[in-house]
């Protein structure tokens, strides 16, 4: 007889092919924009949007960078849409707390700026001070502009431009000379004060990249008093340095992750702006898990003074990689009360086969947990929507679907991208399926 693990995954994929079927035999469509929600116990919530997943039809590229939860339990997600001439255009949408779209936001539940094409909003944030959405967009090229732009928007509650921001234009645009791509990652509010990073690459190969962090008043002004003119940016002594995540801990230091010469990175900076001498005595740490071939930090969330991040590790050249989480204190070093002694854990091949690609970490307001996405690639060659969850421990969590991992499989290919838990310990997750 099976399992009962194994009943409940055949109940679910049989779920998820049925909500899905419908873009699986749709050729008008290349790419389609994904929402699904969980319930605290692992399984698909029925009571968002009737199935639990909420699936995109618009023709052409639609994806979902990113999803937060406001105080009514609505979840805001932004991306991008193909236009009517072919290119990108960045969208914000907004979902009722039974996942249905929410028609009183923006025009019919949408709301996009026409800030140049291509572009595409990468990174949301609810402003806790005064309920403004913020939305970090990869414009490419602005206007004609010679050099990469990373412009900031902010929206009001009814999905409507900020007349107070901007100086009345609802945004700002921070230019990047020099790179060949700007990508912002993430974007947070500490404190009243507007945090964003990202990555630039410097070549068009993509190497010889440089991390930025901005900070910017309400108003959308540069804060001066950050970096140098409101900006920092660095290489951080790196030749080949990626940045994929970004979080502001209790007193406004950003924190940084990613990946520097293979090996698992995280910097932060103090609230002034540079590197932080308290983190590791140089504002950076670098992280090689045992035995690994290479390894990179793909998100990041704070509590207080410690920070957690969800990530990748991969045991062989060419090999699969395999999810991990790790657990810092202030001081930049592992937290001893996580579940071995270096302050990580990792899910081993043997547990979650085939290659895991971590891309986002939320934690739950509920209880602490950490919560990560992820594309695991089974047997079929096919991408899943995953889920995974760890205590604050740092070990897979047992009421969570009897293991701690959700894999949602269909007859498509399924990439979340991001991940949010909201007061009621659901977990949203965003991307888009092909």
């Amino acid at each position: 007889m099976a399992s009962t693990k194994s009943r409940m995954n055949a109940l679910r994929l049989l779920a998820a092919s049925a909500a899905l079927c419908m873009v699986a035999s749709s050729a008008s469509a290349e790419v389609n924009s994904v929402a699904a929600r969980y319930l605290a116990s692992g399984q698909i919530d029925p009571g968002f949007n009737g199935s639990g997943f909420f699936i995109g039809t618009a023709a052409g590229h639609d994806v979902l960078n990113d999803v937060v939860t406001d105080s009514n339990s609505r979840a805001v997600v932004c991306g991008h849409v193909t236009d009517a001439f072919g290119n990108w255009q960045m969208v914000v949408g907004r979902f009722n707390a039974n996942g249905t779209v929410d028609t009183s936001f923006g025009f019919l539940g949408l709301s996009w700026v026409g800030l140049g094409t291509p572009s595409t909003a990468t990174a949301c944030a609810i402003n806790p001070h005064n309920g403004r959405i913020l939305v970090a967009v990869e414009t490419g090229v602005l206007g004609g502009a010679a050099t990469p732009n990373m412009v900031l928007v902010s929206l009001t509650s009814g999905g409507q431009l900020d007349a107070g921001f901007g100086g009345g234009t609802g945004y700002v645009t921070l230019s990047l000379p020099g790179a060949a791509h700007a990508w912002p990652v993430d974007v947070r509010v500490s404190g009243g004060k507007i945090i964003v990073a990202g990555d630039l690459d410097n070549t068009a190969a993509g190497v010889n990249n440089d991390a930025f962090v901005a900070r910017f008043h309400s108003t959308g002004a540069l804060d001066n008093s950050f970096g140098t003119g409101g900006l920092f940016r660095s290489n951080m002594g790196f030749t080949n340095m990626a940045v994929r995540g970004m979080d502001a801990d209790g007193i406004g230091r950003p924190v940084l992750v990613g990946s520097a010469g293979g090996q698992t990175l995280i910097a932060r900076l103090t609230t002034a702006g540079v590197p932080d001498p308290g983190f590791d005595t140089d504002g950076k740490r670098q992280f090689s898990f045992p035995s690994q071939v290479a390894s990179e930090a793909r998100s990041v969330f704070t509590s207080g003074s410690t920070i957690t991040l969800g990530g990748i590790v991969a045991y062989a050249v060419n090999g699969p990689w395999s999810p991990s989480v790790m657990r810092l204190v202030d001081s930049g070093a592992g937290d001893p009360t996580f579940v071995n002694a270096g302050g990580w854990a990792v899910v081993a091949p043997s547990v979650l086969p085939g290659s895991t690609i971590v891309n986002d970490i939320a934690r739950s307001p509920v209880n602490g947990d950490a919560v990560l996405t992820a594309a695991n690639k089974l047997n079929s060659g096919l991408y899943s929507l995953t889920v995974l969850r760890f205590t604050t421990a740092g070990i897979l969590k047992p009421s969570f679907d009897l293991d701690g991992i959700v894999i949602t499989s269909t007859t498509v290919n399924v990439h979340p991208l991001a991940v949010w838990v909201d007061g009621v310990d659901r977990a949203t997750a965003v991307g888009y399926l092909e």
